[in-house]
């Protein structure tokens, strides 16, 4: 091999720490931008190591390919992809599954949000590990496998399902985005497809906003029938602060008809009953949230789309240059009609960025 330059292990630690650095900074970045405003200091330390962890390859790979080629074995960059493949897979087939399901559980206390999760992850991995069982004393029988060769198809399976796995996330990575991306060029075809994912997202959210409004219906009935010196009033307390305070949510118990599905049976006087009502709560709220979060970005995205379209003269536009120019319009900038103008240093050259990206490419 190619003998290794003077102070190359200097200069692997010197290219090591800006990029984990600068990984870190990313990754911290991306956390604050995403995250919703409810969600708790665990659940978001468990994205970021998970995040940083993924993007930590943009700093081993390179280091890694410059010692192979000076046939430079260091232990520090073998420790660092030895403790990003160990956490990653502990990450992957334990901690994340369990705090998952933890955060998922309706339970009252934290150790029995522990139990749930630890026993729906033991019925997932039970059924699992019984189909690979079957499986291998299937083979073993028919004479296709031995018992020697198990630890090798195991190794063969794990390896098929990494790749198909990437093959999954390079798909959309490499294909789905760039063809977006390609159909967004037609100005007249954004505009369709923005107002046929805004009729997509508002569907979605009547039916969250149905969904949600039907559980807290339930948690109504449940406060109002059971009594305040009931064993579990605490519990229906609980639940009662959990629900979602909105007028739109008012009068819930005369607009909701009673057809929902094993939801509203209004039998909760059991522990157990309870922790299904605030469980299903719970996720109704999450997917509330979500939804609503999703149907402001279409909105927004079929306005702009709309602004667009109208700033050219050609194919149907109506030549306004009002919304997207400066009020001279000699220069070329984007000003979205949802926001003020850009400020600062570097805003008009911003919404030059801006206009070349959305109104030419």
């Amino acid at each position: 091999g190619v003998s290794a330059p003077p102070g190359f292990a200097m200069g692997e630690a010197s290219y090591g720490v800006p990029a984990i650095l600068a990984v870190t900074l990313v990754t911290a970045y991306m956390l604050h931008y995403f995250a919703a405003s409810e969600c708790d200091l665990a659940v978001r330390f468990m994205v970021m190591v998970s995040w940083t962890l993924s993007l930590s390859i943009v700093a081993l790979v390179p280091a890694d390919v410059a010692a192979t080629m000076y046939d430079e074995e260091t232990s520090s960059l073998s420790t660092l992809w030895d403790l990003s493949y160990w956490i990653t897979f502990t990450l992957t087939w334990f901690v994340l599954p369990f705090h998952q399901l933890y955060e998922d559980a309706g339970d009252f206390s934290a150790l029995a949000r522990a139990s749930t999760s630890l026993r729906e992850n033991g019925i997932f991995y039970g059924v699992i590990v019984f189909i690979l069982l079957l499986g291998a004393i299937l083979l073993t029988s028919y004479g296709a496998m031995t018992s020697e060769s198990m630890a090798t198809f195991a190794l063969a399976s794990s390896t098929i399902f990494g790749i198909c796995a990437g093959i999954f996330a390079l798909g959309f990575g490499l294909v789905d985005v760039p063809k977006i991306i390609w159909r967004r060029a037609d100005v007249a075809k954004r505009q369709a497809e923005a107002h046929r994912r805004l009729g997509v997202a508002s569907r979605a959210l009547e039916d969250a906003f149905v969904g949600l409004r039907k559980v807290i219906k339930a948690s109504e009935t449940t406060r109002e029938v059971i009594p305040r010196h009931h064993v579990y009033a605490w519990a229906v307390a609980v639940i009662a602060r959990e629900t979602p305070k909105s007028s739109a949510f008012e009068g819930a118990m005369d607009k909701v008809e009673d057809d929902v599905d094993g939801v509203l049976d209004y039998d909760y006087d059991e522990l157990s009953d309870l922790v299904t009502l605030r469980r299903e709560l719970r996720r109704r709220t999450r997917v509330y949230r979500r939804t609503a979060a999703q149907y402001a970005v279409a909105v927004e995205n079929a306005i702009e789309a709309e602004a667009v379209f109208n700033c050219g003269a050609g194919a149907g536009g109506l030549g306004d240059r009002g919304c997207l120019m400066t009020p001279d319009g000699g220069q070329r900038r984007f000003r979205s009609p949802l926001r003020a103008p850009r400020q600062g240093r570097y805003g008009e050259a911003v919404e030059a960025v801006e206009w070349w990206w959305k109104c030419r490419v």
